[in-house]
């Protein structure tokens, strides 16, 4: 009977050693795929977010594309002196027609994209209709809209959704006399809607005006792009919830199986949003952690069996324990090939941020082998850059609070090169709530910041030239205006249009046309201090910002260096070139106090110049051009 007895009392304690084993192998387990699965997932979004921002990005820069070129239709100077006459009486309306009709079809053939034009006088009076256009109560409809701060839209034209973009012209004293209504073909814009690859190729990507519940998305059946009623009550207060939290991604509640990325577009009411299938989204992550999942799920079912059966004899819970010691292992060897084989960066830190481990990714991205990085506070592999400081007191609140954080940061790499990388770390606290270690898990994001700033260069510089464009210009004024201000210094705003540059394109042709450009662009760069700004605004005119000029002579000297120097021949493609400039001139803070008024003046200035017969410069005069 004692025999029996402790023979009994062994099973028990056997059983008792099994389940500690399991239940340690089941926590071990849990505390290393949990925070694997949640950084993944939050990772896979952020960067599903980041593709959709950018997407949104290339729809914001072809907006702005257009908006270009329809300034650059109001802008065309022999067309505006005509609107300028027939609204000074001077010339009739069918004379203006014929005059004007022709030469703005011959510029639309610049554009593949541009389907229509319609030009209106001052009183909305159809001047010259081109191409598709609308007519009627739609254009009146049209004209009605309010701008909502942007002067792009999407209409429908002939039963077909465009871009449509309203360009005002003005006069040389800067009257509105007239308005352009150009209407650009969806092709660009449905290309830009249709290329999911970095997003996800079974998402939806449309534009959604959510004040009219209205949104444009690509029709399989029609092959084009097609405006939709948003019938969804669901779907709509998904998206305004996106709205209301800038740019988040809304995640499926209710009866909703589809997650959001919402991005609003710049001065409009349109938002971009990508609309996925939860699913297929979270697909790629389960299917990484389907095989330690299904671990855990039979380790459960393990201990249950155990507890049923604790008491079988003692020589078959000796064969189950050594079966479940081997299977542990290899669980293990799982985790390890998991952490050693993920093309993340993957950094184990103690409490105080020193390396106690790295995975073979780490070395690959920073360069550093295991044995150079261990020990090592891994702050110190940061990029030291003048905000570092600020970063650390970020991430250490970060810490506190969330017990994670996520966001980007500079690696500077063994060869010294500095690396980007979009980072997630997450605190492992010990029974009491104490820190034991921290999980740093981060991906090179090199090539999309290079990307980002492609997209940066194209949307503010001048592709044919490599100079600041109109958008770059703006801004870089407004900046001098302030310093000026601040320092009380001057400032001068050089408007310079070509002399006899159409004659050239007319004759040579537009190739020919552009390699003198860049030339002009070569000369303006070499007449001008390091400190200046020199851009393109379209078509044949330049403009200069020169600081620290608060005299008329500092700034007349440098436009006769100016004109002097595009007076002289220019050599190009066997053919000699002879061509003008004119150039006005507008003073900060005499002539203007903002961006706006000085280029307005600095332009009146500059027909003053042409009117003086041209390759000659003028001042803006209140009392004269008033």
């Amino acid at each position: 009977m004692d025999f029996t007895k402790i023979a009994l009392i062994r099973k028990r304690i056997l059983l008792i050693a099994l389940l500690g084993v399991l239940t340690t192998s089941l926590v071990a387990s849990l505390s290393t795929i949990i925070p694997f699965y949640y950084s993944a997932r939050n990772s896979l979004e952020q960067i599903t977010l980041s593709n959709v921002q950018r997407q949104a990005s290339l729809v914001n820069n072809l907006f702005e594309k257009y908006q270009d070129v329809a300034i650059q239709f109001t802008s065309r100077s022999e067309i505006r002196l005509r609107l300028e006459k027939y609204v000074a009486g001077e010339m009739s309306r069918e004379a203006l027609t014929a005059y004007s009709a022709p030469r703005l079809k011959d510029a639309m053939r610049l554009s593949d994209e541009l389907l229509g034009l319609t030009r209106l006088g001052v009183e909305d009076e159809i001047l010259v209709n081109l191409g598709k256009t609308l007519t009627g109560k739609e254009l009146a409809s049209y004209l009605a809209e309010p701008a909502g701060g942007s002067d792009s839209s999407l209409i429908v034209v002939e039963q077909e959704p465009v871009i449509g973009v309203k360009a005002n012209i003005y006069s040389k004293s800067g009257k509105v006399i007239g308005q352009d209504l150009l209407y650009f073909s969806q092709n660009k814009l449905k290309e830009t809607l249709t290329d999911k690859r970095d997003i996800n190729i079974e998402a939806k990507v449309y534009l959604v005006n959510l004040t009219t519940k209205t949104r444009l998305d690509y029709d399989e059946s029609s092959e084009r792009l097609e405006f939709k009623q948003l019938r969804s009550p669901l779907k709509v207060a998904h998206l305004n919830k996106a709205v209301s939290c800038d740019q988040i991604t809304i995640k499926p509640t209710g009866k909703c199986t589809n997650i959001f990325f919402l991005v609003p577009l710049k001065n409009t009411n349109w938002s971009l949003v990508a609309e996925i299938p939860t699913q297929s989204f979270y697909l790629p992550i389960q299917a990484q952690l389907i095989w330690p999942l299904l671990a855990i799920v039979s380790m459960l079912l393990v201990v249950i069996y155990a507890i049923s059966r604790g008491l079988h004899p003692l020589t078959q819970r000796l064969a189950y324990q050594a079966k479940e010691l081997e299977k542990s292992t290899e669980e293990l060897r799982l985790v390890a090939s998991v952490f050693e084989g993920t093309r993340e960066a993957i950094a184990v830190t103690d409490a105080d941020m020193r390396l106690i481990k790295v995975n073979s990714a780490f070395s690959q991205i920073t360069g550093f082998q295991s044995d150079e990085a261990l020990d090592k506070d891994l702050q110190s592999f940061f990029y030291q850059k003048k905000a570092i400081e600020k970063l650390y007191l970020k991430i250490k609140q970060s810490l506190e609070v969330k017990e994670s954080w996520q966001g980007e940061i500079w690696y500077q790499c063994k060869d010294g090169e500095q690396l980007p990388v979009l980072q997630s770390i997450s605190t492992l606290l010990d029974d009491q709530g104490q820190v034991i270690n921290y999980i740093h898990i981060f991906n090179d994001i090199s090539e999309s910041k290079a990307q980002e700033e492609r997209v940066n260069y194209l949307a503010h510089y001048d592709q044919l030239t490599d100079l600041p464009n109109r958008t770059l210009i703006n801004r870089r004024i407004k900046k001098a205006v302030e310093k000026a201000r601040i320092n009380n210094q001057g400032l001068a705003i050089l408007f310079m249009d070509l002399d006899h540059f159409k004659e050239v394109n007319d004759t040579l042709g537009h190739p020919v046309g552009d390699l003198l450009l860049k030339a002009v662009a070569q000369r303006l760069k070499g007449k001008l201090r390091e400190q200046d700004t020199l851009g393109r605004l379209g078509g044949d005119e330049f403009l200069a910002i020169l600081d620290h000029s608060a005299n008329t002579e500092a700034s007349g000297a440098v436009a006769k260096k100016i004109i002097h120097s595009l007076v002289q021949p220019f050599e190009l493609e066997g053919n000699q070139i002879q061509i003008g400039v004119s150039v006005g001139i507008a003073i900060y803070p005499k002539d203007g106090h903002t961006a706006d008024e000085l280029i307005k003046n600095a332009d009146i200035a500059m027909y003053r110049a042409k009117d003086a017969g041209r390759n000659t410069h003028r001042y803006f005069s209140s009392a004269e051009d008033g």
